[in-house]
């Protein structure tokens, strides 16, 4: 029987730091490139990810860093739509409502 390993998670809730890499330890990740790398550090581990470039990196970084300041921001301040924003029902489904263009795409298509 083939054993099947379920990916990692992080929660969002859990990163307390999102960071380029300045050093990375060789004995356990010897084929990352630095200027390509980040770290999330949640409460219990670090997680090393690369991205394609270094640009790509930079605007992973950005995102997460915006994207966790906003969840909590949100909790913070008692943003009632936080949960409709950054939780979902199931684990195929996707945060938020969709697009007013997927809704009435007929109305779409007239104004065209």
């Amino acid at each position: 029987k083939q054993m099947v390993q379920q990916p990692m998670q992080i929660a969002l809730l859990d990163i307390c730091r999102i960071l380029e890499t300045n050093r990375i330890d060789r004995s356990n990740h010897p084929f990352a490139k630095k200027k390509k790398s980040f770290v999330v550090e949640s409460c219990d581990d670090i997680f090393l990810f690369e991205a394609g470039s270094e640009k790509e990196r930079n605007e992973i970084v950005h995102g997460l860093k915006l994207c966790v300041a906003r969840l909590a921001s949100c909790l913070i301040v008692g943003d009632g739509q936080v949960y409709d924003q950054f939780f979902t029902d199931g684990i195929m489904s996707v945060p938020g409502e969709a697009p007013c263009w997927i809704e009435c795409k007929e109305t779409v298509t007239d104004v065209v």
